[in-house]
């Protein structure tokens, strides 16, 4: 028995044939809201992206772009609105297990001290606080 995907692929098994449908559906989606709203940079601030085409080779881009964030991956800067990210997000853990920072818009970095993503947002507040009792104000 054969198996033929929506878009005429065919398949010796029913898993393959799913699978290919996933990517070629849900992972298109992920992976053109990635290249299209996500950026990731290096610990010296230098952008990486995959080498692979989002259009053409979806999975390759997809494996390639989580393997980026878990092992380069520092600062990452997000410019999707909370629904795109959170599908992104979801994406991301439940295909690859990475885990990626809570939305909010702009730049993260990776604390490797508390082993979590912070934003820049809160690590200004923070900073501010720090320094507020000897009267210095930003």
């Amino acid at each position: 028995m054969k198996f033929i995907a929506d878009d005429g692929k065919i398949f010796d098994t029913m898993a393959e044939c799913e699978e290919h449908e996933k990517i070629t559906n849900e992972g298109y989606e992920i992976a053109q809201l990635w290249y299209n709203y996500i950026t990731t940079y290096d610990d010296t601030g230098r952008m990486i992206e995959s080498s692979y085409e989002y259009t053409k080779e979806i999975k390759d881009y997809l494996d390639d772009t989580a393997s980026i964030v878990v092992d380069d991956t520092i600062f990452l800067d997000i410019l999707c609105s909370n629904d795109e990210w959170n599908k992104i997000k979801n994406y991301f853990d439940k295909e690859y297990g990475v885990v990626l920072p809570s939305y909010v818009r702009g730049f993260h970095r990776y604390d490797y001290e508390m082993e979590e993503w912070t934003s820049f947002h809160n690590d200004y507040e923070a900073f501010k606080k720090k320094w507020e009792p000897l009267g210095i104000r930003f």
